[in-house]
């Protein structure tokens, strides 16, 4: 949640968790299994 934390600080609006997390997820699934 740091990352939702800075956007909100920088930016004076409310961070959207849901998405970021969803864009991270996606990104991880696209990058397949660790190695």
């Amino acid at each position: 949640y740091q990352g939702a934390l800075a956007f909100t600080y920088w930016t004076g609006i409310h961070a959207p968790v849901e998405v970021m997390f969803d864009a991270a997820r996606n990104e991880l699934a696209r990058r397949g299994p660790a190695r």
